[in-house]
């Protein structure tokens, strides 16, 4: 891993749990000769079929399981992006990546996100994509697992 840059606070998940389900998802992904690239286009499938059995059954563990889904699909993208610039010496000197939850201790980064007005207005920030020579905010990435990866013939599937 990168300085622990996928090492992210849950937003809606106790630490415990949200540790517990990483360690669900890195296992599934090693065991699986997966990339952590495309263990995203499997997310659905690895979460649901793989995880989600793993934690419980109940109405306090599907209200456990919706609560921490989002944060498990966040470190997922982020092991994906980090495991996409570790793979490219080029990327990793020009491109890096930070959760939307440390923009607060960088400032310069966090103003350029906000959309200025009479106040500050923050998109939905899970992270952003930092062009490292000029340090300036390249994309906002927002992770959201109500909507599906792309299919095989370049169509977005409706998420669940």
């Amino acid at each position: 891993m990168i300085n622990g840059k996928c090492d992210i606070k849950p937003r809606f998940c106790s630490e415990e749990t949200f540790r517990m389900i990483r360690r669900l998802y890195d296992e599934h992904v090693t065991v699986n000769n997966l990339s952590f690239f495309r263990a995203i286009e499997r997310f659905e499938d690895i979460s649901e079929r793989g995880i989600r059995p793993k934690i419980g059954t109940g109405r306090s563990a599907d209200q456990m399981w919706r609560s921490c889904k989002g944060s498990l699909y966040e470190y997922a993208v982020c092991r994906a992006l980090e495991e996409i610039l570790l793979s490219d010496s080029f990327l990793l000197e020009k491109i890096d990546f930070l959760h939307g939850s440390r923009l607060e201790s960088h400032p310069v980064l966090r103003d350029q996100v906000a959309v200025k007005n009479w106040s500050d207005v923050f998109p939905d920030v899970d992270f952003v994509i930092i062009n490292k020579i000029c340090n300036k905010v390249m994309a906002v990435v927002s992770c959201k697992t109500s909507l599906r990866e792309i299919n095989r013939n370049g169509f977005l599937e409706r998420g669940t």
